[in-house]
């Protein structure tokens, strides 16, 4: 089952048009909501290549769930091939923001930010 929004975006009207319309404008916030919308959507290689697309604008614009998605997708090989160095990438970028899984994977990996607490042993 589709979302709202990504049913309203795969309509051409309603809200959907209102997300698209500010991420295009620029809004991070946007940006991601329209990434989760369209990747939400089912069995269409297209619409999920454009969710990748703007889970990347929404990342690079500072959105820390975007970041956190990539941290995955990457790490997984999911919709992307599996590549550790983008995923580290994402992983440390989120981690930053305080994302609490991301900040997790980084001390599992034995890396650490400055502010961030020593490894558990």
């Amino acid at each position: 089952m589709m979302s709202t929004l990504t049913s309203a975006h795969a309509r051409g009207g309603g809200r959907g048009d209102d997300v698209r319309a500010e991420a295009e404008a620029g809004n991070v916030e946007a940006q991601f909501k329209l990434a989760c919308a369209l990747a939400g959507a089912e069995g269409d290689a297209q619409v999920a290549a454009e969710a990748l697309q703007w889970f990347h604008r929404a990342a690079e614009g500072g959105s820390m769930g975007a970041q956190a998605h990539l941290m995955i997708a990457y790490s997984a090989g999911d919709g992307v091939p599996q590549d550790m160095a983008q995923a580290m990438r994402w992983c440390e970028a989120a981690a930053e923001q305080g994302h609490p899984l991301a900040q997790q994977m980084l001390q599992r990996s034995g890396l650490r930010l400055p502010g961030m607490p020593p490894p558990r042993r």
